[in-house]
């Protein structure tokens, strides 16, 4: 730490949050355990940063993150005192003034800039970085001739991209999301924009070049997801949006707007969730798949259920549903294609999510029963949490033996898993079963935790 003057920004933020010093420091700990941070700062802390002295980079973003939620707008680093790292401002093609066409491209090159910038960056593994809740929403300003899917009838050379989503998003789920990461950002830093330069003077393959870079940052932040790294899982998907939008991918930006959605009911935000879903159903419901239709809505009615409007839900995940039902996988590639084919197994988990959501246990219990029957065996990481998911909703109903079983069943694997979100979720799941350890059930499975799963170490700072 270093000594400066005192931090008068600081000292105003604090004033108008109306914020004692025990209350900064609470949330500012809280904000540091979504990111599986221990954390031991207390009202002396506070005292330091506002006479000068500069806590840790990664706790910075951790103090405005927790002024941001209390005053409900947005807090950048400057207004809280601390230095911020200069933007990074990419190269970008001179247009003439009112021509669109010369505009276009200036977007186009600046998203794969951009995205190939951050993934460059990220390779070095840079700090944990918190879940923005007021982030700036990008606006949905697509290609003016979008399409379905821009990714169709590529030639040889442009199967590339759809083989490569295919296999990171495989591997994803095959391992977990810290398998294959550095891959995909080395990819996305290099052959992204090799393969964007070699389509120069054609637009439709610049389109597709586009399009295929949007899916690999949308897999990028559900890998950043599975590490626990929300704020750099949401800046990712911030990529894929603008890469989508560059190129008219409207499908894809609607994904990337669910996967916000998912993102903001994961921290406690359903009012937000619920908008993002409806600009993600607003933008993709008739410009994909019936498939890519049900996903979205499907994460629409957990939404809405998890706000409290209960009977919209249901008849939005019945919409989701029905949807569904008119089309199956037509070829063995779709199959396996996230951005094709949304498994039964998936759209069987966010049923059971809304209907937890409006209060029916049971009902949820067994779709979820459902959903871990459906799951492919390859899909270790999907199965791992559905069990998980599943055995914490049978504790809730009193089901203690049959919670047992699905989590030793769910522990045989896992540690076959590169998952911080799975290793997260049994954690949980050990700690609500500590209060029953008198049940030989129960014993087992610590016996079996302790055999089977390292401690997990967590970062401090004091």
């Amino acid at each position: 730490m270093s000594s400066r003057p005192a931090n008068t920004h600081l000292r105003t933020l604090l004033d108008e949050a109306d914020w004692s010093y025990g209350a900064l420091v609470r949330s500012v700990n809280a904000v540091g355990a979504e990111l599986g941070l221990q954390l031991r700062y207390d009202r002396s802390s506070v005292s330091h940063w506002l006479s000068g002295t500069m806590p840790r980079p990664v706790v910075r973003k951790l103090i405005v993150e927790a002024l941001s939620r209390r005053l409900g707008r947005a807090v950048s680093l400057p207004d809280a005192g601390f230095p911020d790292a200069p933007a990074f401002v990419p190269a970008e093609p001179r247009a003439a003034r009112g021509d669109a066409a010369s505009a276009s491209e200036a977007a186009q090159v600046r998203a794969v800039q951009d995205f190939a910038s951050a993934s460059r960056r990220a390779r070095g593994w840079q700090d944990p970085l918190p879940y923005r809740v007021h982030a700036l929403v990008l606006s949905n300003q697509l290609s003016p001739s979008p399409m379905d899917s821009v990714l169709d009838g590529l030639s040889p050379a442009d199967q590339r991209l759809r083989e490569a989503a295919l296999f990171f998003a495989a591997s994803m789920n095959a391992f977990g999301g810290i398998n294959a990461r550095t891959a995909l950002m080395e990819y996305a830093a290099t052959d992204v924009p090799r393969l964007f330069r070699a389509a120069h003077g054609r637009q439709e393959r610049r389109r597709a070049v586009l399009s295929g870079a949007a899916r690999l940052a949308y897999l990028l932040a559900r890998m950043e997801e599975d590490v626990v790294q929300p704020g750099h899982a949401q800046a990712a998907y911030a990529h894929a949006q603008r890469l989508a939008a560059a190129c008219g991918d409207r499908a894809t930006w609607g994904m990337a707007l669910r996967a916000q959605s998912t993102l903001a009911l994961q921290h406690g935000q359903p009012r937000l969730a619920v908008q993002y879903a409806e600009a993600a159903v607003a933008t993709g419901l008739h410009h994909g798949s019936p498939h890519v239709a049900a996903f979205l809505l499907s994460q629409q009615a957990v939404a809405q259920a998890t706000a409290g409007d209960h009977r919209q839900a249901l008849a939005t995940l019945t919409a989701a549903e029905r949807k569904y039902e008119k089309e199956m996988p037509r070829t063995a590639q779709q199959e396996t294609d996230p951005f094709e084919v949304y498994p039964p197994a998936a759209l069987a988990f966010q049923r059971a999510q809304a209907l937890e959501a409006v209060g029916d246990q049971r009902a949820a219990t067994a779709a979820l029963h459902s959903s871990l029957t459906l799951y492919s065996q390859a899909d270790r990481r999907g199965r791992t949490l559905v069990a998980m998911r599943l055995a914490a909703t049978l504790l809730s109903l009193g089901h203690l033996d049959e919670c047992c079983s699905v989590t030793l069943t769910a522990m045989e694997r896992i540690d076959e898993l590169e998952s911080p979100r799975a290793a997260r979720a049994l954690s949980d799941l050990l700690a609500a079963l500590a209060s029953y350890r008198r049940s030989p059930h129960v014993r087992a499975v610590m016996a079996r935790a302790r055999e089977r799963i390292p401690p997990q170490p967590k970062a401090r700072f004091t």
